[in-house]
C-alpha cells in the first residue's frame, strides 16, 4: 500500500497524509484472514512497525529524505536528510517473513568484529 491505514505518531503524517477511507473495511478484510503476513506500506518517509488488524503492518523508510522524528503532538512536518534506505524483504521456510532495513549509499567497510 502507499498511505498506511495507521496513525504512525507523526501528526502531521496521521492528519495529513494517512489512509482514511475505508480502514476499518480493510482492517475487517485482514483480521477475516490469519494468513496476512504483514501489510507494507510507504509514504512516510521513515521505517515505522506496528501491529495492527491482527498481523504485522510496516512502513519502509524512503530512498530519499527522511521525515523528522519529531512525536510531539503539533509538531510540524519537516524532513532530515538521513541516509536513504529500503525494506528488503526475505521470506523464510518456518519462519515467514524476515524484513531488513538496508541503508543505500556508500558506507566504510565492511570491518570485523572486535572483541572487547
Amino acid at each position: 500500500m502507499h498511505h498506511p491505514p495507521f496513525a504512525c505518531g507523526i501528526t502531521a503524517m496521521d492528519e495529513q497524509h494517512g489512509l482514511t477511507e475505508g480502514v476499518e473495511r480493510l482492517s475487517e478484510l485482514v483480521r477475516r484472514h490469519p494468513n496476512v503476513e504483514r501489510v507494507m506500506c510507504g509514504h512516510v518517509h521513515r521505517p515505522i512497525q506496528v501491529r495492527w488488524a491482527g498481523t504485522m503492518a510496516s512502513i519502509a523508510p524512503s530512498t530519499a529524505h527522511q521525515a523528522t522524528l519529531d512525536l510531539r503532538p503539533g509538531a510540524a512536518l519537516s524532513m532530515k536528510m538521513e541516509p536513504p534506505g529500503i525494506a528488503l524483504h526475505q521470506w523464510r521456510e518456518g519462519t515467514g517473513l524476515v524484513t531488513h532495513v538496508s541503508y543505500v549509499g556508500d558506507y566504510d567497510g565492511p570491518q570485523p568484529f572486535r572483541q572487547l
